[in-house]
């Protein structure tokens, strides 16, 4: 997590609006509000939503610079309304924290999405390594999930239990030709240990200049 919010760090100089999906309370809320960045939080958990409005009482955050959103990723082109953004669409990022994206049952419904919203993305995932399964197995199993299921699959590494785990790393060649199946240029890169981020081609090329 760490390390994840170094790889955030290192996009901030290109956007002003950072669109946390998958954000339960807001895990990047008050890291946005430290670098005057606007934010708008998605779950699909009302009682996170909750939480995140909250939160925005008690720092006293106007609706017009910190706003949550009762909502998933794939109707993100729905929830995300260029002209009422009070930022210019180039300068948003969409960002999927740890792995939320992996925890998505409609994949290629969230890349359509994406593409029709035309928002720069990236996505937080881990690698498909020996090193990465097996702390993501302990990581799981402190969590206080049981009876833990490990499948290596073309498509990735996935984890279930019978308590309602379901969660995905993709292999980086299956979810890069998914993208571009679903017309959506992605490029992938490695950061941690254990960690694997996959950039929209302009957010990457901006990076690389």
């Amino acid at each position: 997590m760490e390390d994840e919010e170094k790889l955030l760090k290192s996009l901030a100089p290109f956007f002003d609006l950072l669109i946390e999906v998958g954000c339960m309370h807001g895990r990047y809320l008050c890291w946005a509000i430290r670098r005057k960045k606007s934010y708008i939080g998605i779950d699909v958990v009302e009682r996170y939503i909750s939480a995140g409005k909250q939160r925005l009482g008690e720092l006293k955050m106007s609706s017009d610079q910190c706003r949550f959103v009762l909502g998933g990723a794939e109707d993100i082109a729905d929830i995300i309304h260029p002209n009422e953004l009070g930022v210019n669409i180039g300068r948003c990022l969409a960002f999927f924290p740890f792995n939320s994206f992996g925890n998505m049952p409609n994949p290629k419904t969230v890349m359509k999405s994406l593409a029709q919203g035309g928002l720069s993305f990236c996505i937080s995932s881990y690698r498909i390594s020996q090193k990465a399964t097996e702390c993501r197995k302990r990581y799981y199993g402190n969590c206080g999930y049981g009876r833990i299921k490990t499948s290596r699959r073309r498509n990735g590494v996935r984890f279930s239990s019978p308590d309602g785990l379901s969660t995905i790393a993709y292999d980086p060649t299956f979810l890069r030709g998914m993208f571009a199946s679903n017309n959506v240029d992605v490029r992938s890169m490695s950061f941690s240990q254990i960690g694997m981020a996959y950039l929209s081609s302009k957010l990457f090329s901006a990076i690389n200049r």
